[in-house]
């Protein structure tokens, strides 16, 4: 179990750091993760506390509904943005934390996925799987 919920988190983690590199993220200024690396931090403590949160199938829940909420307030944002200051360095750790919360969701699915495969009984509420 904890190898497949390493396994996703691990993966998905660097497919989109990988992409980040790749590409430069097209959605921003080329180069701004690159001169600003300070900021993955946040990203990072994300998926940390996403994966744990998604353990559980209420934080599985509550997980997806954050993420929703904040791809919400990301789109509100970046159609509104005029490139001034604060709104676009918000705007960026608001997409990088939105692609964390995606890690913990697929580590959470992968989680559901192997507890179904393995016709195992869900987790008692309160307590990890």
């Amino acid at each position: 179990m904890e190898k497949i919920i390493t396994s996703a988190a691990g993966g998905a983690t660097t497919a989109v750091l990988a992409w980040i590199a790749r590409y430069h993220d097209p959605l921003y200024s080329d180069g701004w993760l690159l001169n600003n690396p300070q900021w993955l931090y946040i990203p990072v403590i994300v998926v940390v506390a996403a994966v744990i949160m998604s353990l559980w199938t209420s934080g599985l829940v509550t997980l997806f509904l954050l993420t929703l909420v904040a791809a919400s307030i990301f789109a509100w944002l970046y159609g509104r943005s005029d490139q001034s200051e604060p709104w676009p360095v918000i705007t960026w750790i608001l997409h990088l934390v939105i692609f964390a919360m995606i890690v913990g969701i697929v580590a959470g699915l992968a989680r559901l996925v192997y507890v179904w495969w393995r016709g195992l009984p869900p987790a008692p509420a309160g307590t990890p799987p």
